[in-house]
């Protein structure tokens, strides 16, 4: 852990905070009872909600910026031993949020992650918590009409943002237009609750096509040209999708 990380545990909840985060308290409540604290701070509606997760905006929480909470629901007692032998998405996100950091990506600031416990060692709910980064998801930059020249350039960021993960044998298993984020010149991925790094060549190689194959897919449709381009830049660093493997070394 970082030198501004630490561990908390609270009756059945445990997990990992950025104390730099919490001069004034306010994080603490809502380690303790992240369920009160989005009743009592959050935005409503909340941002997204589904069957597996909601995630709300409390924009007084944090010392500096507005806090994110990302929840993810269990959805039986099944599904809750299955990630009482794994990390849980919650703490996936936080995992790989710091190590995105420390490799020299942009990312939304983790803040915490919190581990509910269920019967003492199985893992049942968890949530991610990270401070809101101002911008526009790459679906809405491509559907807000903005021209060709700016959506190449954005996209030759992105891919070879795209590119940097992978090259590192990193994936993120989710890579559609509304899991990538265009803030200040900057390219961020969201949702890393199932990013990996491989420590093989061919599983990484298959996770790549897939992820390839899901970003390109959101092109291939309704911006024919930007697929294209796509597909040159994607060869022109060595990527051939038949395999996913990568022809030159990195």
């Amino acid at each position: 852990m970082s030198k501004t990380t630490q561990m908390f545990a609270y009756k059945n909840l445990r997990g990992i905070y950025d104390f730099d985060y919490d001069a004034e308290g306010k994080l603490q409540y809502c380690l303790e009872d992240p369920d009160q604290a989005i009743a009592q701070y959050a935005i409503f509606p909340p941002l997204k909600q589904d069957q597996k997760t909601t995630i709300n905006l409390l924009p007084n929480l944090l010392n500096d910026g507005q806090l994110v909470i990302k929840a993810y629901n269990t959805a039986n007692r099944w599904h809750a031993v299955r990630r009482s032998i794994s990390n849980s998405r919650a703490e996936n996100c936080w995992i790989y949020a710091k190590k995105l950091q420390d490799l020299g990506f942009s990312v939304a600031d983790p803040v915490a992650f919190i581990q509910e416990y269920i019967l003492g060692r199985l893992k049942g709910r968890s949530w991610y918590l990270y401070k809101f980064i101002d911008g526009r998801t790459w679906a809405d930059y491509l559907r807000s009409g903005s021209d060709e020249p700016s959506q190449l350039q954005a996209l030759e960021k992105i891919i070879n943002t795209l590119n940097s993960l992978w090259d590192r044998s990193i994936t993120h298993g989710d890579t559609k237009s509304s899991n990538i984020l265009l803030s200040n010149d900057q390219i961020l991925l969201l949702d890393l609750d199932v990013m990996k790094q491989h420590d093989n060549k061919r599983s990484a190689a298959s996770a790549v096509n897939r992820d390839a194959t899901r970003f390109l897919r959101d092109l291939k449709q309704d911006y024919p040209n930007l697929y294209e381009f796509s597909l040159e830049k994607l060869g022109r660093l060595g990527w051939t999708f038949a395999s996913a493997y990568k022809s030159h070394q990195p």
